[in-house]
């Protein structure tokens, strides 16, 4: 059934390298006021912005992966 939306892929796999940038530049950007988030808070969102990147990468390597290895 998803094989029918097999020719998106491209897109969306642009489309999430896309977004995790736009994720790690909002995470990694100076802070815009004075009176910004605490540091523990800011290392919380790092972290979750990192293991979103890798799984999200991870999955993209795979839903590529079987067009290499066949």
């Amino acid at each position: 059934m998803l094989a029918r939306l097999a020719f998106i892929q491209p897109y969306v796999v642009t489309a999430t390298i896309f977004l995790l940038g736009v994720g790690f530049w909002v995470v990694y950007r100076g802070p815009r006021t004075a009176a910004g988030c605490d540091v523990a808070q800011r290392h919380k969102v790092r972290w979750l912005v990192w293991s979103t990147a890798i799984l999200v990468i991870m999955i993209d390597i795979a839903s590529f992966a079987p067009r290499f290895l066949a």
